[in-house]
């Protein structure tokens, strides 16, 4: 199990839930659905700040209320998390090939070199050497976007490739990802929340909706870093006891599960007394894997 940052749990929520409800949530209901992680307000306050000094939260008073709001910054954040989750969510077609990343940065810029790994490590794409990186072909859009607005494309070249069939692709993919460390990943989510949602689905009808967005919140936490190291690997090239697909499979049946409990759980704590309860749109809830 992954012991989420304040940070990165604060984020879940706003990007679970908060976004839902309008990209606001009051200090008190921040800091009571916290309480619930097991988090103290000591700890929630430091991590705001951060957030704020970062860029993603602003105070923000609504009717004489505080409350802290989501930047612009963070609202692409999620949505780039929310987009890269999904994306990974089916195997690329072998067939496509792939997108292939040369970079060369002067001496003098070193520092972009630790951006541009950061940058494409965050989308997935696996090492050929320290300057080549490789991914699935349907990436290239993502990745050159990506490298735009980091102002950092000018130091690449994009090629579209293909390298030999099956098993020679399946040597390249053994060479460039650590597989048998994300083989492992994805069985020890597999068990650890495979029990979890067979608990879900033979569930009373009236199971708490406080549980319900405890094992949201830690089910991001544990699921966050699987996409940004998976890129979606085509099946053909993958171990023939990849657990893969099944913990993908997992993911997305407990969050469609919970989800509605989790929301209204939220909601209600996000509620003045008075309101009754605040009314959330239905977007497609993913959660962030921005904090890995």
């Amino acid at each position: 199990m992954i012991v989420a940052r304040p940070r990165s749990q604060i984020l879940y929520i706003y990007g679970g839930f908060v976004r839902r409800l309008g990209g606001w949530l009051r200090v008190s209901a921040l800091l009571d659905l916290m309480a619930n992680l097991g988090v103290e307000p000591t700890a929630v306050r430091a991590a705001v700040t951060r957030m704020k000094s970062s860029g993603l939260l602003a105070s923000s008073h609504r009717g004489g209320v505080a409350g802290y709001a989501l930047t612009p910054k963070a609202w692409q954040i999620l949505e780039e998390g929310d987009r890269r989750i999904l994306t990974a969510r089916e195997p690329a077609s072998l067939a496509d090939g792939w997108v292939l990343v040369i970079f060369s940065v002067p001496e003098s810029q070193r520092d972009k070199r630790h951006l541009l790994r950061s940058q494409l490590s965050w989308l997935g794409f696996g090492t050929i050497a320290s300057a080549a990186w490789i991914a699935p072909r349907r990436l290239r859009p993502e990745v050159e976007a990506a490298l735009a607005r980091a102002g950092l494309l000018e130091y690449t070249e994009r090629f579209d490739v293909s390298y030999g069939g099956v098993e020679a692709s399946r040597r390249l993919t053994r060479k460039c990802w650590d597989l048998p460390g994300l083989g492992r990943m994805y069985s020890g989510f597999v068990a650890r929340w495979e029990p979890v949602l067979q608990e879900w689905s033979n569930a009373a009808a009236d199971i708490s909706p406080r549980a319900a967005f405890q094992n949201y919140i830690q089910l991001i936490a544990d699921w966050r870093r699987l996409p940004f190291l998976d890129p979606g690997l085509p099946t053909d090239v993958l171990p023939e006891d990849w657990e893969g697909e099944k913990a993908k499979w997992i993911y997305f049946a407990l969050i469609g599960r919970i989800d509605d409990l989790a929301l209204g759980y939220v909601t209600t704590s996000a509620a003045e007394p008075s309101t009754g309860g605040l009314s959330a749109s239905r977007l497609p809830s993913t959660g962030s894997a921005e904090y890995q």
